[in-house]
């Protein structure tokens, strides 16, 4: 918002009209999955146009001659058909853009798990932000500050001959971050027992009965295993599932490690986190749970430190900081937040912003992002899209009780000439289904949402009758979606279910 007084434009693509689109100078609810389509009609433009930095480009780009050729017919007419977007417009943000740079960005969300091709849609953002020249320099992309923190080395962990090379969802795309893995390819290992059995999940911070799609699929990777246990502070539907249920400890009831925090862009620091209140009950956190797991299957000396040792570790060498947190509870560097990295060679191959990436060709993965249409949308169904609420965190505060004051059950968004179509109006009780699944709950009948295009708010239609304030209200939106997968990171591709809608 100071942004926007202080001039700048906000253009927003989105296919449901949220709170950021009703800000929006500009909004359009863009045919959902064509989203590659937009950022390379709009760097047809800006190439052909010849409306980017040469000098920037000559020094900080790889890859601009094949990008070149590579977008030559991806032009604002053809992507006009694929968006619906109109082509003058797509033109018109193009120039506009480049007219900006450097202080322009694309601006790509959060979380990258929408599509079976995620990972080159976001290449697609990333290289048209690299035309813009718009990295490390003002008004432009800023990197993560860095405070310093060290490391801490911890004790030696006991190794076990038999165990497995990798993980078992290693090999199942093409180039998942090892250390974040693939829930659903590490589903359907332990579905299918390949390439070993698992027996036993450990569940802490995470809900993936209402986070994760094709709930029954998640169901029946549990009734794979012998032993579940879930650490939580809330009655959650895994825990409701779980064999073994720990307590935890809220945020004002704990004591963590040292915390580096980016405040915003030209602020970062290091946070503590202490207890305000003593836990309640039998809540332990899962710092004591783990130790106490170690010490009986004795493997204490593994683990021999407290949450004191591991923050004097990790402050070892920033005896400020450490003064600071002692005296003010935070640590905070204020300071220019562009230009840091001036100089310096990226971490690619070529020590450039890469636009071509030799890595991916080696992995037999396009070097550039091309655009294949996403699956239409049959007659008579809608694609499902995930989103967020303002009043919620997805399924982690449904049931708190000042928040469900605000909203006590989810909704389907639906568009009024489809509703009209299928005889729904503004509150009836509607079935969404899909091959995956299905739930009931009410309609809402609105213009802010395509008319292909339906939504519903994560987090309800539980199955925990620990959640005594929203069980049996709404639906649960990972029982209707479907569980494809993003082809290069193996995330879970949200946005490609198609789903009927009737009234009950």
């Amino acid at each position: 918002m100071t942004a926007k007084k202080n001039g700048c434009k906000l253009v927003v693509l989105d296919p449901r009209y949220t709170k950021t689109a009703a800000l929006a100078d500009e909004y359009y609810p863009i045919r959902p999955g064509t989203d590659m389509a937009f950022f390379l009609a709009l760097m047809h433009v800006i190439i052909s146009e010849k409306l980017y930095d040469q000098d920037y480009a000559a020094e900080k780009l790889f890859g601009l001659e094949q990008l070149s050729e590579h977008v030559k017919d991806y032009s604002p007419e053809w992507a006009a058909n694929e968006c619906q977007i109109p082509a003058q417009d797509i033109r018109r943000i193009a120039r506009e853009l480049a007219a900006a740079a450097s202080t322009a960005i694309v601006y790509p969300g959060r979380r990258p798990s929408d599509y079976v091709n995620s990972t080159q849609i976001r290449r697609s953002m990333a290289i048209l932000n690299a035309l813009l020249g718009n990295w490390d320099r003002p008004g432009g992309l800023l990197a993560a500050r860095q405070v310093g923190l060290s490391k801490p080395e911890l004790p030696e962990t006991p190794w076990y001959d038999d165990n497995p090379d990798d993980r078992a969802d290693m090999g199942r795309a093409h180039m998942m971050f090892e250390e974040e893995g693939s829930f659903k390819h590490m589903r359907d290992a332990i579905i299918e027992e390949e390439p070993y059995p698992i027996k036993g999940w450990f569940v802490y911070k995470h809900n993936p009965l209402q986070s994760e799609a094709n709930r029954q699929r998640t169901l029946e990777m549990m009734g794979k295993l012998d032993f579940v246990l879930t650490v939580d502070i809330a009655m959650s539907d895994t825990a409701w599932m779980s064999d073994l249920v720990l307590p935890a400890p809220s945020y004002l009831e704990r004591k963590d490690p040292v915390s580096a925090f980016l405040a915003s862009s030209a602020c970062s620091g290091v946070l503590t986190r202490n207890p305000i209140v003593p836990a309640m009950f039998e809540s332990k956190p899962v710092f004591w749970i783990v130790k106490e797991l170690a010490n009986r299957l004795d493997l204490g000396e593994h683990f021999d430190f407290t949450i004191d040792d591991f923050r004097n570790a990790q402050l070892e060498k920033l005896p400020e900081v450490a003064m600071a947190l002692k005296r003010d509870g935070v640590y905070n560097i204020v300071d220019h937040s562009h230009g840091i990295h001036e100089g310096k060679p990226f971490k690619t191959r070529s020590k450039k912003i890469e636009l071509f990436s030799s890595r991916y060709k080696e992995n037999g993965i396009d070097p550039m992002p091309v655009y294949s249409p996403p699956k239409r949308v049959p007659e008579n169904h809608f694609r499902m899209v995930v989103g967020r609420n303002a009043y919620i965190t997805q399924s982690a505060s449904t049931n708190n009780a000042l928040l469900w004051e605000l909203q006590r059950e989810n909704c389907l968004w639906l568009h009024p000439t489809p509703a009209e179509r299928l005889g729904i109006h503004h509150g009836d009780l509607v079935e969404v289904k899909s091959p995956a699944g299905k739930g009931r709950l009410k309609a809402r009948v609105t213009e802010d949402t395509r008319p292909d295009t339906v939504y519903m708010d994560t987090g309800f239609g539980v199955i925990s009758k620990g959640l005594s304030k929203i069980f049996g209200k709404g639906a649960c939106i990972a029982d209707v979606l479907e569980d494809p997968a993003d082809e290069i990171s193996g995330t879970m591709a949200m946005h490609e279910t198609m789903v009927t809608v009737r009234k009950v």
